[in-house]
């Protein structure tokens, strides 16, 4: 009998948003912006703000994006205030991120087949997703208002557990067993363009130390001006693990140093990956099987995946060997 999935649904209720291009990176260097002006400190502070909200037993979850398009962002709820009225567009539904038991060092196909499991039998009911890989984990963020349905879903397969200890609960609604039923097929998937930016990105692990002792280094990353054409950045902070996806040579260059002087607090994958874009529009959160679709066809061709959803779009971080 094959072990079962661990899944740990966390605490922290989250929300999806986006912000012009120009918000971030040309705020530091066009003080003319006032709109730029006034949302930098409310990024700072979003970025790098340490304490959890509620209880220290809750993960904090922050997932910072910049593509050529956008700026994505994800976070808890409870942060939204903090931002300038008008500053974010945001999606009103809110989602829950179910962490997925990391497979263990070097087994990226193995994890990679886990999430096929998990997002093809979502999408077989209708459960759209939203996905974010780190250096050691991946997550998969399920709206809140269809959170008992994927939980009904998972269990034949999943062991899940709540974050806070609290017994996994499932709201009955009606006759449950005739609510979720066997589903052989995907539903049927849209078509979308695949886009490939001519950018070679690294894969970087930091923990908490790095970011009291090397922040200028982190906000020189996220805010200076580069070229919008070959632009994608990934800053992801889930509890003390945060994951870097960048071009940057002199940032990269600092990190290497730092794992070769034996620094414990930082790893830099050795391999070259690239940003795989899918669609070339909103692709929306009603949508299912995007992920799923994916994930499949990559699995099956043996090529390791970084994956990153976005507000407006879906980005696979393919290993270089692939495309």
């Amino acid at each position: 009998m094959a072990a079962q999935v661990q899944l740990v649904c966390l605490s922290t209720t989250l929300v999806i948003s986006s912000t012009e291009k120009t918000v971030t990176r040309d705020a530091l260097s066009k003080c003319s912006d006032l709109h730029s002006l006034t949302l930098v400190p409310s990024l700072l502070e979003l970025l790098f703000y340490t304490p959890s909200l509620d209880s220290s037993h809750q993960l904090r979850f922050l997932s910072y994006v910049e593509t050529q398009h956008e700026v994505s962002l994800v976070f808890e709820e409870q942060l939204l205030s903090k931002f300038p009225e008008g500053a974010l567009e945001f999606e009103p539904l809110r989602w829950k991120a179910l962490q997925v038991a990391s497979a263990g060092p070097g087994a990226f196909l193995s994890q990679l087949a886990v999430l096929t499991q998990l997002t093809t039998e979502l999408a077989k009911h209708g459960i759209s997703v939203f996905q974010i890989s780190t250096y050691q984990s991946d997550y998969v963020l399920v709206n809140v208002a269809d959170l008992d349905k994927a939980f009904k879903c998972l269990q034949s397969f999943c062991s899940i557990e709540m974050e806070d200890g609290q017994e996994l609960k499932v709201t009955e609604h009606g006759n449950s067993q005739d609510e979720i039923t066997e589903v052989e097929e995907l539903p049927t998937m849209h078509h979308h363009p695949l886009s490939v930016p001519d950018v070679k990105l690294h894969l970087v692990q930091l923990n908490r130390t790095f970011v009291r002792r090397h922040m200028y280094s982190l906000v020189e990353l996220l805010f200076k001006s580069e070229d919008t054409a070959t632009r994608f950045l990934s800053y992801s902070e889930t509890g003390d693990e945060i994951s870097v996806v960048t071009s940057d040579e002199c940032f990269l260059e600092k990190a290497r140093a730092l794992m070769e002087q034996g620094d414990q607090g930082v790893l830099v994958s050795p391999d070259f990956w690239r940003p795989v874009q899918i669609g070339n529009t909103k692709l929306g959160f009603a949508e299912t099987g995007i992920v799923a679709g994916q994930t499949r066809v990559l699995v099956n061709a043996g090529t390791t995946v970084f994956y990153l959803s976005t507000y407006a779009t879906v980005n696979n971080a393919g290993a270089i060997h692939y495309i």
